[in-house]
């Protein structure tokens, strides 16, 4: 699925993260080109200090995780995407995470919608699967690159 989120939005998913609010220890979110600083001696849902996306071959832009008037266009799988309500009730409507359509303004009520098509060029709707996608990737590097063979630093505190 694809859709747009502000950063405020970002951050209030991490903060989950930061909470120790997921399903269990080992359950974290993971995003590509997204570097997330929190720190865990500040109250709970205020921990996320930092958000800087780095485009594929681009440089860093900091983010302000306050803004709730940019969007960031966001890939996920179903299973996240249908979970973005959880937000909202884990944090007692303190935070929440709307999807929106390209205008950042207009709210996605059926997420069936932007399912992403797999083969736009065949009629109907092929879903791409997250297996596709990361095949597809891997075969476009050809190799992969020397960056992957440790940690990334993505999920860092003091």
């Amino acid at each position: 699925m694809t859709f747009n989120i502000t950063p405020a939005e970002v951050r209030a998913g991490f903060e989950l993260d930061a909470a120790g609010a997921l399903v269990d220890d080992d359950d974290f979110l993971q995003v590509s080109g997204l570097k997330v600083s929190y720190d865990p001696a500040r109250p709970l849902f205020g921990r996320v200090t930092g958000l800087t996306l780095t485009p594929p071959g681009g440089t860093a832009i900091p983010l302000d995780p306050t803004d709730t008037t940019h969007c960031v266009r966001v890939v996920t799988t179903i299973y996240v995407a249908g979970l973005l309500g959880y937000v909202g009730q884990v944090t007692g409507g303190a935070l929440s995470v709307v999807p929106k359509q390209d205008d950042c303004a207009t709210p996605i009520t059926d997420l069936s919608t932007v399912i992403v098509d797999a083969n736009p060029l065949t009629a109907g709707l092929q879903e791409l699967k997250q297996w596709q996608a990361l095949v597809g990737y891997v075969a476009h590097l050809g190799s992969l690159p020397a960056a992957y063979a440790q940690p990334q630093g993505r999920i860092t505190s003091p």
